[in-house]
């Protein structure tokens, strides 16, 4: 699920994009069936923190199920959602260029932030029972904001939520 919307970064993302068919393919052997919503994957090009979020994505048994679009539009158009990854040092002018245009065509966005430049397995597993939930629920409509995930130091959370 490792993309990031915009054209010149087509040749950045292309492993990213393989790696996730890869995963798609080993979870129709196991059974889980390829989901029909397209992701968004939203993340700094060229970081750590962004390798190990997309790698830990293509392992994760939920969130590696779904394809991933470069086009804003057509994931919309498929009931898809984006996944907004910021980093300690805040969002890239890419990715504040990304969510303005989920934001005008009404595309659900998951927004992950942290303080922390560890990314853990529950902090994944965090976002992707999240993004179930609203996959799942029938009824989108009215459920389109911004949710905000905190995948920091102090352990993966929604916004609301205790502090575990």
């Amino acid at each position: 699920m490792g993309c990031m919307n915009g054209k010149q970064d087509d040749e950045k993302n292309g492993k990213e994009e393989k790696g996730m068919k890869r995963a798609n393919t080993g979870s129709a052997q196991r059974g889980e069936e390829a989901r029909s919503e397209l992701a968004v994957l939203s993340v700094k090009t060229d970081t750590k923190y962004a390798d190990e979020f997309i790698q830990a994505v293509g392992q994760e048994v939920f969130l590696r199920l779904f394809s991933t679009s470069l086009d804003h539009d057509k994931a919309k158009q498929k009931d898809g959602f984006m996944i907004l990854v910021e980093e300690q040092d805040g969002l890239s002018d890419k990715q504040k260029q990304d969510l303005k245009r989920a934001q005008e065509i009404g595309l659900k966005v998951f927004r992950t932030y942290t303080d922390d430049d560890f990314l853990s397995m529950k902090a994944i597993r965090t976002i992707s029972a999240t993004v179930r939930s609203w996959c799942d629920d029938k009824d989108k409509s009215g459920k389109m904001d911004m949710e905000n995930i905190f995948v920091g130091k102090d352990g993966a959370k929604k916004d609301g939520e205790a502090k575990p």
